[in-house]
């Protein structure tokens, strides 16, 4: 059996707010020297602080900051930076085995989207179908929109269209790619 205390008197409920003294608190009331306290927004002698009162300008520099930080975050934290051999490719009927306009994922090549096909091994650290990159030297946005075949690693393959002397150009280099990867 549980212990409960007898008692003839029934306790009263005393409800603390935050603008009662300490004094006030034993009380159970609200003391003259805690509302003069809260008209001139003076700090509690216990709880320090604005006794009830929000600082507007600091909740908004707070809200800021930490919309900042987060849009930070997203951005730039987890970009990746890899050297990667960059080659080109065209879309001839010679040069492929169908339509030629048609990439491994099934999305149709147009040379006016900056795409590129990307090795396997690049594939597994992000860089999937749809993913967007930058390839140093150019200053467009390239898209993932085919595969390269599993021989090949640490590459990528330009999208250069039907233009075949602009593709051997190019040739062979070695570029610097940044993308986000995607999950």
């Amino acid at each position: 059996m549980l212990y409960e205390p007898q008692s003839d008197f029934k306790r009263e409920r005393v409800v603390y707010r935050p603008d009662m003294s300490p004094h006030s608190r034993k009380l159970g009331r609200t003391h003259r020297a805690d509302f003069a306290r809260l008209r001139r927004g003076m700090a509690h002698p216990v709880r320090g602080g604005r006794s009830g009162r929000i600082d507007a300008l600091g909740w908004i520099a707070a809200c800021l900051a930490l919309v900042s930080l987060l849009s930070c975050a997203g951005t730039n934290s987890h970009r990746k930076e890899l050297v990667v051999t960059a080659t080109a490719y065209n879309s001839l009927p010679d040069q492929t085995e169908g339509d030629p306009e048609i990439g491994a994922w099934g999305d149709r090549l147009d040379p006016a989207v900056p795409s590129i096909a990307v090795s396997r091994d690049l594939e597994k650290m992000g860089l999937t179908r749809g993913a967007r990159l930058r390839i140093e030297g150019f200053e467009r946005e390239f898209i993932v929109l085919d595969r390269m075949n599993r021989r090949w690693e640490r590459r990528i393959d330009i999208y250069m269209g039907v233009d075949r002397q602009a593709a051997l150009n190019w040739g062979k280099r070695e570029v610097r790619i940044t993308f986000l990867p995607q999950p």
